[in-house]
């Protein structure tokens, strides 16, 4: 019985880093790749490219209770 279940934490282990390795090396990918998609302003950090949508307190019906 402790053999089996030696067995069975070591296959949750080894799946646990295999997806979380998968997850990282996804990170960094897209934290590579939308460097130069920046630099050529295909995507923007900035809100002046986002029009489309107003910020929160600006929307009809919301109301501000704090503001710095």
């Amino acid at each position: 019985m402790a053999q089996f279940a030696g067995f069975v934490y070591w296959l949750v282990t080894a799946l646990s880093g295999f997806w979380c390795l998968t997850f990282l090396a996804h990170v960094a990918i897209a934290w590579i790749v939308a460097g130069p998609l920046e630099t050529f302003g295909i995507i923007g950090t900035d809100d002046s490219q986002n029009h489309s949508r107003p910020t929160l307190p600006n929307q009809k019906g919301v109301e501000v209770l704090f503001k710095k």
